[in-house]
């Protein structure tokens, strides 16, 4: 026969279900600590996977520039120039144009070294892109006479601030509420006898509604030189 095991006495059962009632919570409790265990370990192996992709959408699109009119955009594109060619780069040309397919485009004619009488261009599309080598000729004067810094003649800050102006004056004058910003630019003029008047700040506007571009053109020192409509 097989053997079977029974308390003695069937009173000594009470305490025995007394003690396990007692002690069924720690078991319970250790139950749902150990399921929450294990749940939060599928979400944080869960997010460990989707923390590289993350990651690289961070660096992608720290790495691939964009800019916009707005004030601080324009205070970071003067900050990545320096950047990228150097705080004394020599430019004669900066144009920051609006591409509605896409990220705003950025072109510049930049130099390290104004007496190589050698620039080189680059476009900003995302990427920054070197599209072609440009030779000068200087028949007057010497080279930075014809170039600009940043901060020290141009200012970005100055374009933002025209850009505001021209809207303004559109709404004002031309009762024109709708204007949006196609390009803004610092250039300099082929032929300058200045800087105050040969490097030239221009800002594009365009309006919808009436289907019509304008164009304003300030001199360095911020003053209204032209007006196109």
């Amino acid at each position: 026969m097989p053997g079977k095991c029974f308390p003695n006495n069937w009173s000594d059962i009470k305490p025995i279900k007394k003690r396990a009632a007692q002690f069924g919570w720690l078991f319970d409790l250790k139950c749902t600590i150990f399921a929450c265990n294990i749940k939060n370990l599928k979400f944080f192996m869960k997010s460990l996977s989707v923390l590289p992709l993350i990651l690289f959408a961070f660096l992608l699109s720290a790495c691939s520039g964009s800019y916009t009119f707005e004030a601080s955009s324009l205070d970071k594109l003067n900050t990545d120039l320096k950047t990228k060619f150097g705080e004394d780069a020599w430019y004669t040309s900066i144009v920051l144009k609006n591409n509605s397919s896409g990220k705003n485009i950025v072109t510049v004619d930049v130099t390290k070294d104004p007496n190589s009488l050698r620039q080189a261009q680059w476009v900003l599309r995302g990427e920054w892109e070197k599209s072609s080598d440009i030779s000068l000729r200087i028949d007057n004067g010497k080279p930075e006479d014809y170039m600009f810094q940043l901060d020290k003649e141009v200012s970005f800050k100055m374009i933002g601030k025209l850009i505001q102006q021209s809207i303004d004056q559109l709404k004002n004058e031309e009762n024109i509420v709708d204007a949006t910003v196609q390009t803004a630019s610092a250039i300099t003029k082929n032929e300058i006898s200045n800087k105050q008047s040969g490097v030239l700040y221009t800002i594009s506007l365009h309006s919808a509604a009436k289907d019509k571009s304008y164009s304003f053109v300030y001199n360095l020192d911020g003053s209204l030189k032209d007006f196109n409509k």
